[in-house]
């Protein structure tokens, strides 16, 4: 059973603040969830009557501050619904600081997804998604907590709502910090392929690779998605081979790119995962 988002993740939803394959996700609960429709649907309200309120001299930080403090304080002689009572104290503190933003959270009229800042510029991190697929009789999402077979063939899709292509190197770290690569295509450690160009594309595409790891370990798999607006190389990575792999270490190595992350679990053979 898919669980119901949590209310943080309703928040950001509103906010336009999850990625894109994230909103196709909660977007899809929400058609068949009347429960978390109707949260949606009053959030959005309170959303709209606390930015009719906030005026232009308010301090929008600090006040939303003073609300999550009270969040985090002792609860009140006459407790309400926690829901409710969050949302309210939650959709106050999203509408200050977007306040304190400005007009930055104008919504976008270019498509029916609400891409991240409004009418901000375009950017790598609003504008493109990448979703992990277990290619099991058909393509089924990977998210953090998912499992898989050491044999599952894996593959990707992507959107790119931009108007310019982005560019994808698309890997994995396993229990024993090997990478393996899934996108591009990498068997020959004198050669060094440019990252996977993700052309502008408002319909899900899949990158045209499918892949299965010979020697995957089992335990957590890291699939790594590092996105970047101009061509990276397999190098990028491979020169960092024996670290971490960290978002900070990757961002440090190629700046401006967005780098994601879903961590799964590979099953050994006889269904362990050590």
């Amino acid at each position: 059973m898919i669980r119901c988002p949590t209310d943080d993740e309703l928040v950001r939803f509103v906010d336009g603040a999850l990625s894109l394959e994230e909103t196709d996700r909660l977007r899809g609960h929400l058609a068949r969830c009347p429960g978390c429709r109707e949260a949606e649907a009053a959030l959005r309200a309170i959303v709209q009557d606390v930015r009719g309120a906030v005026s232009s001299e308010f301090d929008g930080r600090a006040h939303a501050r003073a609300v999550m403090e009270r969040l985090d304080g002792p609860a009140a002689a006459e407790p309400k619904p926690r829901r409710a009572s969050w949302f309210a104290g939650a959709a106050a503190a999203c509408v200050l600081l977007a306040a304190a933003y400005g007009a930055m959270r104008a919504p976008s009229a270019r498509s029916a997804w609400q891409s991240r800042g409004g009418s901000a510029p375009a950017a790598i991190g609003r504008d493109v998604g990448v979703q992990p697929y277990a290619v099991e009789g058909g393509l089924r999402p990977l998210v953090s907590g998912s499992t898989i077979d050491a044999t599952t063939p894996l593959t990707a899709g992507f959107r790119n709502l931009g108007e310019t292509p982005a560019f994808l190197l698309l890997f994995a770290v396993d229990a024993q910090s090997v990478v393996h690569w899934i996108s591009p295509a990498y068997t020959r450690s004198d050669d060094d392929p440019p990252s996977t160009r993700l052309s502008a594309s408002t319909r899900e595409q899949m990158i045209g690779a499918t892949v299965v790891f010979d020697d995957v370990r089992a335990g957590p798999l890291r699939l790594i998605a590092v996105i970047t607006s101009a061509p990276a190389h397999v190098s990028d990575v491979e020169s960092l081979a024996g670290t971490d792999l960290s978002a900070a270490r990757l961002t440090r190595r190629l700046p401006g790119a967005e780098v994601r992350e879903t961590t799964v679990d590979v099953h050994d053979s006889l269904g362990g995962t050590r």
